[in-house]
């Protein structure tokens, strides 16, 4: 469980970001931050018929610190989970507090992610060429910044430290930047959508 902090100890941290990977106030700022973005996610997909899972992002065993969206016309296994769904998350090297990720400190970056769970297309469907093939021939959500390494479809998304530091603790402002990232994955999702109910089994379920 994070620990608590004044304040103007996070604002120190968040004007001097090279600290970050220093110690456990960057708990505190980035349970804080995170939050605030996943208040920004409920409010911008709210009048939308998905399905939202906001855990915090104190890593405690009662919270997986996983943060994950999908329409509710995807695709679910036998046990209910769904087979497809978009999670924030990092893709590159390393092994950063998210909050570098973020600020876009280190070779790590925040993401959205793509992720499949089980077999989505049964066991025959190589996932990752699937993934990669429709990258490569939707133009579209390569303009919109998605990348695909390795299989793996993501859009990545920074916020500026400074900025962040202005609002500290209200965020609502400093945020503001994050719904141009939704956007995207808003007008990604329309090719995406195709590619998942494509990959949908008979046998599975709404």
């Amino acid at each position: 469980m994070s620990l608590s902090y004044p304040n103007d100890m996070h604002l120190f941290l968040l004007q001097n970001p090279n600290l970050i990977e220093a110690g456990s106030l960057t708990d505190a700022v980035e349970l804080t931050i995170f939050t605030a973005i996943q208040e920004r996610l409920a409010k911008k997909f709210e009048r939308l018929n998905w399905e939202l899972r906001l855990d915090a992002f104190d890593y405690t065993e009662q919270s997986c610190g996983e943060t994950r969206l999908s329409p509710m016309h995807w695709p679910k296994a036998k046990d209910g989970s769904r087979q497809a769904y978009y999670r924030i998350g990092t893709f590159g090297a390393g092994n950063n507090y998210w909050l570098s990720s973020l600020f876009g400190l280190n070779e790590t970056q925040m993401c959205f992610e793509l992720h499949f769970n089980g077999r989505l297309g049964g066991p025959k469907v190589n996932v990752k060429e699937r993934v990669q093939d429709f990258y490569t021939n939707t133009p579209a959500l390569i303009e919109l910044g998605f990348v695909c390494l390795g299989g793996k479809l993501c859009l990545p998304f920074t916020l500026d430290a400074a900025e962040v530091a202005k609002g500290y603790p209200d965020l609502r402002k400093p945020t503001l930047a994050f719904e141009a990232f939704l956007d995207k994955l808003i007008k990604g999702h329309e090719h995406i959508d195709k590619l998942i109910l494509d990959m949908k089994p008979q046998s599975a379920s709404k």
